[in-house]
């Protein structure tokens, strides 16, 4: 699953999923059902969490559905 990579640099940035929710405006279970796949990430949360995590270019680390 591609969004373990999301978890080990969030992991690596002290950034908890709480932490991540309050940043995109969302509920914590909201990031848990994304990041579990559940839900897809939109593409404004996938931006932010770019700008958040200083990641250059998402694909193969956060998983989202076309």
């Amino acid at each position: 699953m591609r969004n373990k990579q999301l978890r080990t640099l969030m992991l690596n940035k002290g950034i908890t999923q709480k932490m991540l929710a309050e940043h995109l405006g969302i509920h914590h279970q909201t990031v848990n059902d994304k990041m579990c796949g559940i839900r897809p990430f939109t593409f404004d949360e996938v931006v932010k969490i770019c700008e958040i995590l200083s990641i250059e270019n998402p694909i193969g680390v956060i998983e989202t559905k076309t």
